[in-house]
Order: C-alpha cells, then sequence, then structure tokens
C-alpha cells in the first residue's frame, strides 16, 4: 500500500532478508528451476495475465539479468523439466488458437513448436503427465487428454468443485424453453429437449463467470421482444470480456472491461433491465479479484456493448465498500421515471442507481453501519423485492436473503417495517413466497439455515401459519412454483415439495430423488406444463410431473 498497490518482483536474501534485486512495475508469472523467471510488466499496480514476457535469470552474486522476452503471450500451462532443460507453453495474444513450446537451453530461450490445436486453447494447461504429454485441460464437467498435436486420448469425469448454473427460456421461439447451462470447462451450452426427454445441444460458448447462485442472463437486449444471452468471457490480452449472442447462437457485440484475469479476477455477478433513455436495455457486471483491489460495477449498453459507466469504491465518512452486490441484484422502476434503476447492497446499503450516470437514486444504510436512520431489515448481503398491496401507491420492501442477520418486510419507508427475523449467522438462505394454501393471500416460507423446522408465515402480517419438520435441514434456497397446477403454490427446498392439507396446514406432497439446489422451472417439452431443472452433485436433471 505504501507504493500504491505498484507490483514488484524482488529477490531476497534468505538469510536476512534484504532485497538482492528488483524489477518495478512488473508481475512473476512463473519460474523455470531454481534461479530463472518468466516475467511480465506491470504498470500502474496491474497484475496482468500476459503480455510481452522477460524471461530474467538471477545470477550468484545476487544480481538479474534479461536472458530473453517473448512479445504479446500468456503463459498456458505450469513449466516443467524436460530431461536437461526446461519447458514452458505460451499462447501467443496475436493468434489464440496457437500455442509455442519454449525451452530454457544452456542459457538461452529456445523456440520449438507449436500446436493448433483449439481444445487444447480451450483453457489453461493444467498438468503435463511426461516430457511429451499428454497435456490434461478441464473440460465438460471432468479432465480432458489431448497429445500436442491435439488428439483426443482419454477423459475422466469428476465430480465436486463448483456445481453448474442453469437459466431457461424459450430462446427460438419454438414453444418449448432451451436450457442455458454454465459449467466446468467455462462453457455455457444452451440445449433442447425431445417429448421423451432426449436432449440436443444447439451451441456452446465461453463463459468465465463465477458459478454460485445465478445462471447466465437472458434478456431483450434489442428491444425486439428476442431473449439474448449475455456471457463472459476472457481475450488474448487476459482482460475479462462481456458477450452477447442472439437466441441461435450469433453473436451481437463484444466488449473488452479494464479487469485482469490476473489473482482471479471475475466477473461475480450480472444483471439487466430497462436502464438507459429511449427504452433501452442495459448490462450491469460486477466484477473483482482475490484481493479485492478491484471491485465494481460496469453498465453497459445492452444493444452495441458500449460502457456507460464505472463505479469502484463509495466512501462516507470513514466507511468505504464496494459497487457490488452481494446479495442477488434487481433492478426495477423506483423513481416512477420509466427506466429502471440498478439495485445493489454494496455489502451493507440498500443501494438504487440510475442507469444513466451510476448516480443515487437512493440509498441507506443496515444496521451493520449503525442503528440510526438504519433500514429496518438486512444487514449483510441482501437483496430488495419491491411488493404492493392492492391499493398501494409505493411499495413495501421484502428482504429474502443475506449473509448475517435479519430478513423479513419492510413499509415503503425502509427505516419502519411489519416483521422481521434476525437469527444471526443462521439467515435463511433464500426465502420462497407464494400462496401455499389458496386463500388469496401470500406466504412466505423458509428453514433458519441448519434446521429442521419448515415456517410458513403470512407475508403482510408476519403471522407464523404453520410449522413442519423436515427429515433433515434442507441446506437449500426455498423455490416457489405451483407444481401440480392445482391453483396453490408449493415450497420446493432440499428434496421436499411443501404443500398445504385440506386445512390449510403444511405438508410433503413428495421427495424429490434429487435436491433441488437453485432450480429453475420451464415448460422444455412444449406440453403446457413446467418441469423442474436442478443441479445435484454436478449433474443436471430434469424433473418431470408424474400426472
Amino acid at each position: 500500500p505504501q507504493e500504491g498497490f505498484r507490483s514488484f518482483v524482488r529477490i531476497r536474501s534468505a538469510g536476512d532478508g534484504a532485497v538482492k534485486a528488483e524489477l518495478q512495475d512488473h508481475w512473476c508469472l512463473g519460474h523455470l528451476g531454481e534461479s530463472t523467471f518468466l516475467v511480465v510488466p506491470a504498470p500502474g499496480g496491474a497484475t496482468p495475465a500476459g503480455g510481452n514476457i522477460g524471461i530474467w535469470a538471477a545470477d550468484s552474486p545476487g544480481g538479474i539479468e534479461k536472458i530473453g522476452e517473448v512479445q504479446d503471450s500468456r503463459l498456458w500451462g505450469p513449466p516443467q523439466k524436460v530431461k536437461s532443460t526446461f519447458e514452458f507453453i505460451l499462447q501467443e495474444s496475436k493468434d489464440r488458437i496457437g500455442l509455442v513450446r519454449y525451452h530454457l537451453t544452456d542459457g538461452a530461450i529456445v523456440e520449438g513448436d507449436r500446436s493448433g490445436s483449439e481444445d487444447l486453447c480451450a483453457g489453461p494447461i493444467k498438468e503435463v503427465l511426461g516430457e511429451e504429454g499428454p497435456y490434461l485441460v478441464e473440460s465438460d464437467g471432468g479432465v480432458l487428454a489431448y497429445s500436442w498435436e491435439g488428439s483426443h486420448l482419454w477423459s475422466l469425469d469428476l465430480q465436486g468443485g463448483l456445481d453448474p448454473v442453469v437459466s431457461a427460456a424459450d430462446l427460438n421461439e419454438d414453444g418449448c424453453a432451451e436450457l442455458v447451462v454454465a459449467a466446468a470447462g467455462n462453457r455455457v451450452t444452451s440445449s433442447s429437449f425431445g417429448e421423451s426427454g432426449e436432449s440436443t445441444k444447439l451451441w456452446t460458448k465461453d463463459f468465465h463467470g463465477a458459478r454460485s447462485r445465478m445462471g447466465p442472463i437472458l434478456y431483450d437486449l434489442m428491444g425486439d421482444g428476442r431473449l439474448c444471452l449475455v456471457s463472459l468471457g476472457n481475450n488474448a490480452r487476459g482482460q475479462i470480456t462481456v458477450q452477447a449472442y442472439k437466441g441461435d447462437g450469433e453473436k451481437l457485440w463484444e466488449t473488452e472491461l479494464a479487469i485482469s484475469i490476473a489473482l482471479n479476477g471475475v466477473a461475480m455477478t450480472w444483471n439487466a433491465g430497462t436502464f438507459l433513455q429511449g427504452q433501452r436495455s442495459g448490462v450491469a457486471i460486477s466484477v473483482r479479484n482475490d484481493p479485492r483491489t478491484v471491485e465494481g460495477t460496469y453498465l453497459l449498453d445492452g444493444a452495441n456493448g458500449e460502457i456507460v459507466w464505472y463505479k469502484g469504491i463509495y466512501q462516507e465518512g470513514k466507511v468505504a465498500r464496494p459497487f457490488v452486490p452481494h446479495g442477488i441484484p434487481s433492478a426495477y422502476d423506483f423513481d416512477g421515471d420509466g427506466l429502471d434503476e440498478v439495485f445493489i447492497d454494496m455489502l451493507s446499503y440498500m443501494a438504487v442507481l440510475k442507469g444513466e450516470d451510476g448516480s443515487f437514486a437512493f440509498h441507506r444504510h443496515t444496521r451493520n453501519l449503525g442503528k440510526q436512520d438504519a433500514l429496518y431489515a438486512g444487514d449483510l448481503y441482501n437483496s430488495f423485492v419491491p411488493l404492493f398491496k392492492e391499493d398501494d401507491n409505493l411499495p413495501h420492501w421484502f428482504v429474502p436473503l443475506g449473509g448475517y442477520g435479519s430478513f423479513g418486510l419492510m413499509k415503503p419507508d425502509p427505516r419502519e417495517g411489519v416483521w422481521m427475523e434476525d437469527p444471526g449467522y443462521d439467515v435463511p438462505i433464500k426465502v420462497g413466497m407464494i400462496d401455499v394454501d389458496g386463500d388469496g393471500e401470500m406466504e412466505v416460507g423458509y428453514c433458519i439455515r441448519n434446521s429442521k423446522v419448515f415456517v410458513c408465515r403470512d407475508l403482510w402480517t408476519g403471522e407464523t401459519k404453520w410449522e413442519i419438520e423436515l427429515p433433515e435441514a434442507p441446506g437449500n434456497p426455498v423455490i416457489s412454483a405451483d407444481v401440480d397446477g392445482d391453483g396453490k403454490g408449493e415450497f420446493l427446498t432440499g428434496r421436499y415439495c411443501i404443500g398445504t392439507d385440506e386445512r390449510g396446514l403444511g405438508v410433503i406432497r413428495w421427495k424429490s430423488p434429487v435436491e433441488f439446489g437453485w432450480a429453475v422451472i420451464a415448460d422444455f417439452d412444449g406440453d403446457g406444463l413446467g418441469e423442474i431443472a436442478c443441479v445435484d452433485s454436478g449433474r443436471i436433471y430434469v424433473l418431470k410431473g408424474s400426472g
């Protein structure tokens, strides 16, 4: 910090820690043995993934000497020792479908052979087994092994790691929803389903966004009534990119963000709405890296990808918070001007940003930053849902999730509230909301985290209507839908579908063979009824009612 977060490559004495040599404003990508390093320029405190890669060697007196340079490239695999030399693989930025093996031989860098394999270029090589491979890459939920020439040698399916995230919509206007999945291998795929349940992969694109709760954006970017996909990638310069595709996979635009993928720089959340004048769409992309030296939100024009604004750190007195959502972001016309505003939590706020310039239409802190004039409900990492009673001119605000503290229903002035519950760190993963008993009034349902007791409350009063004990704590969000088409809603959580009996009390309707997780519900086969697409243990299941 005392150097303005600049990057340094330093060689220190093991005995006393004294700096023997240093490269200012550089970043180390890796090393070849004990005394040779791959270094790239890092101006302005950057942590780049590539550039003009210099090969520097340390000598015994403590100096450092540049012995070679490769222009405009990225390190694409772990350096390894091959016989009496060291080998490293670079991807040339001028030709992303092109890898080069380099060797450190007798103190000099020697260019070796090339590979044009698209499969090896799909993602960085994770491991090299032996002097001539195979070369291992991650893809489609497993490990794939290739020769240097690109021949597929073998595959190994893996379970564990990050689960896929899913979205669904009718992208080709055929009356059936397509399932859009972002999964391992940094890929997003669109698939359709036949009447008998067989799936057909329609297209595949890059996807380098975070995979936690949110599926890929499907939104009408062009204003023509047709949904588009917004995906996240990175380019040959190691910068995060945003891409938009039509429903058939045709690219509309691609925009580079000034954010490096180094230090796990990633697009963490995404959002879309009618944010811009003239009823034009906008796309909000929030980014960060591991040390959080980068943390903020971009707004892009949905029609052409042009960057409208970027907001980084907000400071109010001694309090500093990033312009990012840690809850789930949303879009709503807060000020009644006919355009949506961007809703984010900035960790400890209810923040409403105007699409035209990112200025506040409204912001109010949570109790995490002090009780005076704070929000009635919510403490950390919240989301805010506008809800109207029949005669309301202004919405109430429902807080359905958080990372810590309270959840509940706030009044139109969110400093005031109707009801809340504060279980501390055991705040529900997500509260569900639906008319579960058919009385014409909305209910909410949830389990306190790590609890087996499912609670149903009247949304508008907070009155507990019933409780039911599940066989185990679900540890999942609550998804809401009228699953069986009887006009009454159900809550889905864990493996359980929870409805009501003839007395209006809670009952487990059925148990799923897999957990629902962050499921999506859509009509995938065109029969007029919804199916449930869910992810469990790294696999995707589409559940269809037997009735």
